[in-house]
This record gives C-alpha cells, sequence and structure tokens, in this order.
C-alpha cells in the first residue's frame, strides 16, 4: 500500500488510512497526486470527496499533536536524590528510553548537527530527528528521551528540575541541558540502542559506575 512521508514533520499518510482535520473532521486518503492528495469525508450518504494539499493537512496534524503534548504533561513524578541513585536511574534509561530531537527548525539543524557529531557518530539515520521548515508554528525544539508505559516510573531518581512528564503514549523527559549530558558526558546517542558498557566507563567515580551498572543488572 502506497504511504507518504512528509519527511521534516514526520508525518506519514497511508492509502486507506483515516485522519482528521479539526474543522472538517474525518477523513480517509484515497489517491496521491504529486503535492495533493484525494480524500474522503464522511459515510453512507453523506461521502463527499476533495483533494488536499498533503503539506498542510501534515503540518494540521503535526500542530494537533504539538498542542494535544503540551495539554497532557502532569507534575514530574520523579525523586531528586544522590549521584548514585540518578546513575542506577540513567541505566534504566539507556535500557528502554529512546532518544530523539522534536521540531528542530532548518535553520538550527545544522548547528545541532556539528555539536553532536562532535560527541558521537555522524548522523546517517534520520528516523528520530523531526525538522520543520523554519516559518513552522514550533514554539522551540524539544530534545527528548522517550520512555516506555511499562518503564518502572516509581523507583527512578532525576537531577534537580529535570522532570519525567507522562503522557498518553508512555513517559518522556524534555531537557535539552540533560541530552547533551546524556550526549557529550555519557556516550548516547540518539535512538533507542545504546551502549552499556561504552556509557559505564564514561563515569567518573566508582560508586556511580557500579551504581549504573548495578541499574544493567
Amino acid at each position: 500500500m502506497k504511504t507518504v512521508t512528509i519527511k521534516d514533520l514526520g508525518i506519514t499518510f497511508e492509502i486507506g488510512q483515516t485522519y482528521n482535520n479539526p474543522k472538517l473532521g474525518n477523513y480517509t486518503v484515497l489517491s496521491f497526486n504529486g503535492l495533493s492528495m484525494k480524500v474522503q469525508f464522511g459515510e453512507g450518504d453523506n461521502i463527499t470527496t476533495r483533494e488536499l494539499n498533503i503539506r498542510t493537512a501534515a503540518q494540521i496534524i503535526f500542530n494537533a499533536k504539538c498542542n494535544e503534548a503540551r495539554t497532557t504533561k502532569s507534575k514530574s513524578i520523579g525523586n531528586i536524590g544522590n549521584q548514585e541513585a540518578i546513575a542506577f536511574t540513567i541505566d534504566k534509561i539507556a535500557k528502554y528510553g529512546k532518544l530523539f530531537v522534536n521540531g528542530l527548525l532548518d535553520k538550527k539543524f545544522e548547528a545541532f548537527q556539528v555539536r553532536y557529531e562532535k560527541a558521537a557518530p555522524k548522523i546517517e539515520n534520520f528516523d528520530f530527528i523531526s525538522v520543520l521548515h523554519d516559518l513552522s508554528n514550533k514554539w522551540g525544539s524539544e530534545l527528548s528521551i522517550a520512555l516506555p508505559k511499562a518503564f518502572d516510573h516509581d523507583n527512578i531518581t532525576l537531577p534537580e528540575d529535570i522532570n519525567l512528564l507522562t503522557d498518553r503514549s508512555g513517559f518522556t523527559i524534555n531537557n535539552n541541558s540533560f541530552f547533551w549530558h546524556l550526549v557529550e558526558r555519557l556516550g548516547f546517542v540518539l535512538g533507542d540502542k545504546q551502549n552499556i558498557e561504552h556509557i559505564a566507563g564514561n563515569f567518573t567515580s566508582k560508586a556511580t559506575k557500579e551504581a549504573f551498572l548495578k541499574g544493567a543488572a
């Protein structure tokens, strides 16, 4: 089945799938034609078809997701503790988390790439980066860590002022400084595949390294 991906927004349209327009309602994609797609609104005797611009439709969905993310966030459910407890939690992030970039404006991508590749391998897989056109309606870039619903959030400790937030898909840490700490100081990379041994070797004290490896066990 044919799909169309709006790469800089991370939105995928697929023939036969249903999507939502806040003003027009749900629609089903029928076919693609260059920069537009033929869609169907309604059911039964109330079916209508029309052409939608793919880019515009993707922007509407992306903006809706951003608004939903902002409204579903809750108060932090993490605890502030010592460095050993934080190291234990960082291992859980290494095992179950996913580092990603949400809504990086195109004009800021090169600066991000240069900084990232000074500490990590060259970016070859862009699945974990959402790059936006400079004119996109986005409140700011987020360097984030996603964690699944099954994540044991009752047993975590984070540095001060860093929150673990809940959303419909699981948990998220949205903190640029913490993201860069994981990448530049500890050797994390984008995505959900981390080198545990490499990260363990970057802890500066025996106690924090042992706490990290305890979490790995």
